[in-house]
């Protein structure tokens, strides 16, 4: 067996309603790389516990993850699936400037980062809410959709027996980490979660703001960890060794962030 390469830390966010073994087929892919899974303190919380008042707990998750690779790595690739996006980016904002340039980003069929319009309602086909708790109705049918789904059942039975608190759908996203950290957005072109549709139009809208956002597609559903781990994991070791174009990339952001930080000092004009 490798040994691992201490240099390159993979930290790895799963979405909404599964736990850290979502990445298990993907790494297997990811030898020699040290890959850390994270474990969001919200999926199957307990009713009264603080993953039910927001997201906090799963965003300290994270940056702890992450503050544990900064000290041991030049290179961190935080991969983060749908709602996981949304988290991560709240964990990154907690990192110095200096911390999150070794740091690559990349979102699987991210989250919208709002407010969901559809969390409001108290039942639907995707979801029941049950007081603050959301639970999945037809997960088979809308997650794990992929023909090379091998373990769909398994996976959507695990999802259906778990539960959300309602507060990480109705939570307002306060920072978006494109705006200080390479990031590559994977579409997922078969999605029946975040259609590809509402997929282009974040990047777009991203985009329009400044970010610099690439895209790679995938022919998946919405788990392509699950459905196809090798493609994932050969973009994960692309974007981990894409040194001259990160390198660029820094010297853009903090650029950019010495305008941002030229204008905050001089203030609005009288």
């Amino acid at each position: 067996m490798a040994s691992a390469d201490s240099s390159i830390t993979v930290v790895l966010v799963p979405g909404a309603w599964h736990g850290p073994d979502c990445w298990d087929l993907l790494k297997d892919h990811l030898t020699p790389f040290n890959c850390v899974a994270v474990t969001l303190p919200s999926v199957g919380c307990h009713p009264a516990s603080e993953p039910t008042k927001s997201w906090t707990p799963d965003v300290n998750a994270i940056g702890e993850a992450g503050s544990k690779a900064i000290v041991r790595s030049e290179v961190i690739v935080l991969v983060s699936h749908s709602y996981g996006s949304i988290v991560a980016s709240g964990a990154l904002k907690r990192v110095s400037i200096a911390g999150r340039t070794k740091f690559k980003h990349i979102v699987l069929c991210g989250g919208q980062q709002q407010r969901s319009a559809d969390s409001n309602a108290a039942h639907s086909d995707v979801w029941d809410v049950r007081g603050d708790l959301i639970f999945l109705n037809q997960p088979a049918k809308y997650f794990y959709g992929g023909p090379e789904q091998p373990a769909q059942d398994r996976w959507a039975a695990a999802a259906k027996r778990t539960h959300m608190p309602i507060v990480s759908f109705r939570s307002m996203a306060t920072y978006a980490a494109w705006k200080d950290v390479a990031t590559l957005y994977a579409l997922t072109e078969e999605d029946n979660v975040v259609p590809l549709a509402r997929q282009l139009s974040m990047v777009a809208e991203a985009q329009k703001k400044g970010a610099l956002v690439t895209t790679a597609s995938l022919p998946s559903g919405h788990f392509p960890m699950l459905t196809m781990p090798d493609r994932v994991a050969t973009m994960i070791r692309d974007m981990a060794r894409a040194n001259p174009l990160n390198e660029a990339w820094k010297e853009e952001h903090m650029r950019c962030h010495r305008e941002r930080r030229s204008l905050q000092h001089k203030g609005p004009k009288a």
